[in-house]
């Protein structure tokens, strides 16, 4: 019985300490801001997340719903949605600027990337031009890091928001590159900045804020049409922004802030043959007759590749018999790009992501190349396939930004901890010597 009761109270210590990480994870995470709404369903998605980073078991949905009432006791909810697909919403919660699960100019954070949820409706006769997000504010760089800042970097913070703001509005009125490089260059060579770890990490996680912004920017979620001028523009940008943090830059944060720049046009690279194969998509799905024979070739597809299973009887086959089901299936109901992207999400959630993460690119290349091997015939079926191929190096990339966010808390956690016991100690002595 002894026994017993001892294993008993180290399953609920450790209990209460997951507990009091899922509630310092709610803390890093959202914040409560009047007017804005996030489904139930998201802040579990993002928990469940956590908790595979952390390796730890997660809480049901019921009681993670009791730890955030806990945390934010002031939140109301509704119901939210069309009859048979409603969903319950917390009013009053929104994510924090500095999490990694924030997407500007978004309240939901629902589906596998930024195209999943896009923030407007794609029209037809829509013109897009950079000039649409004149004034666009950068983001908030001090607000949900709180007191653990000290003066000085509060301070640089305030100039580095300044500067992103210089550069987002050169951006936005289509300047020439030059100047762009100009602003960086004289930044960096005014700014005085203590380079040690934790320093570096605030300027990444910063980048990290900016990109995210930078990216809906240049491509927007909703996939407009893109002139072949605002391509080439893009295009120039992401070739020479690397370049400039190379030439802007010394020291340690230099390598670190030129892998984060690598990455992010790496990232808006992708997005860019995306956007041309979306364009050239809808070609196809406004004339009825090709998606006829789209259809067509797909239960061709099919049925061939039901006869090779008898023969081979691979899990890879019955899984490309799988999506290319739910692929026809997505034609019948709802040949849109949005439909297109929705089903791809499915299949990633369903047969991917929930998968250890060492699996996930060897399933996921698998499914790439049986893409591949229909794209010949499909355009539809190469857009699919880049969003596939972009959908899985972004997961992975969110498992990259989650590593920085969290070597930062640690970083100011430490630095927070060790100024409140110099204050102990302070204190010690003045009571000591009265």
């Amino acid at each position: 019985m002894q026994r017993l009761s001892c294993n008993d109270k180290q399953i609920k210590s450790k209990q209460q300490r997951i507990r009091k990480a899922t509630m310092q994870w709610l803390e890093n995470n959202y914040e409560i801001q009047t007017g804005s709404c996030l489904a139930r369903s998201t802040i579990y998605k993002h928990y469940l997340f956590f908790c595979k980073q952390k390796s730890v078991i997660p809480f049901c949905a019921a009681t993670l719903g009791k730890i955030v009432r806990m945390k934010f006791p002031e939140l109301s909810t509704r119901r939210l949605g069309t009859r048979g697909h409603s969903k319950y919403h917390y009013f009053g919660l929104a994510i924090r600027p500095n999490s990694i699960h924030y997407r500007p100019n978004s309240t939901e954070c629902e589906g596998v990337t930024r195209f999943s949820n896009p923030t407007h409706v794609y029209s037809e006769n829509q013109e897009y031009s950079l000039q649409n997000h004149s004034g666009i504010s950068a983001p908030n760089l001090c607000f949900g890091f709180n007191r653990q800042l000290s003066v000085a970097t509060a301070s640089f913070l305030s100039s580095y928001q300044q500067h992103q703001q210089r550069l987002l509005n050169l951006l936005t009125k289509h300047e020439n590159i030059d100047k762009i490089f100009q602003e960086i260059h004289y930044f960096w060579k005014t700014i005085s900045m203590r380079t040690d770890k934790s320093n570096r990490c605030i300027v990444l996680q910063c980048d990290v804020l900016f990109y995210k912004l930078l990216s809906e920017i240049l491509i927007p979620s909703d996939l407009p049409v893109l002139k072949d001028s605002l391509v080439d523009y893009v295009k120039t940008f992401l070739f020479n922004w690397p370049i400039f943090i190379e030439r802007s830059m010394t020291g340690d944060i230099k390598d670190d802030r030129l892998n984060l720049a690598r990455r992010f046009c790496s990232k808006v690279h992708r997005h860019l043959v995306f956007a041309s194969f979306v364009q050239k998509s809808r070609s196809i799905l406004f004339d009825g007759d090709q998606v006829r024979n789209v259809l067509n070739d797909l239960e061709n597809a099919i049925s061939c590749l039901t006869k090779e299973y008898h023969f081979l009887e691979s899990s890879y086959t019955v899984l490309s018999i799988k999506v290319l089901d739910e692929f026809a299936d997505t034609i019948r109901k709802t040949a849109t790009i949005q439909g297109f992207i929705d089903c791809v999400d499915a299949i990633l959630v369903q047969n991917v992501m929930i998968i250890h993460h060492t699996d996930q690119l060897e399933l996921g290349k698998q499914l790439a190349l049986e893409w591949n091997w229909i794209g010949e015939i499909l355009t539809l079926w190469n857009m699919c396939s880049e969003y596939l191929r972009l959908a899985l190096l972004e997961h992975k990339e969110n498992l990259e930004d989650y590593q920085l966010q969290e070597s930062l808390e640690n970083h100011l956690q430490v630095q927070f901890d060790s100024k409140h016991q110099n204050y102990g100690n302070i204190s010690n002595q003045y009571n000591y010597y009265n």
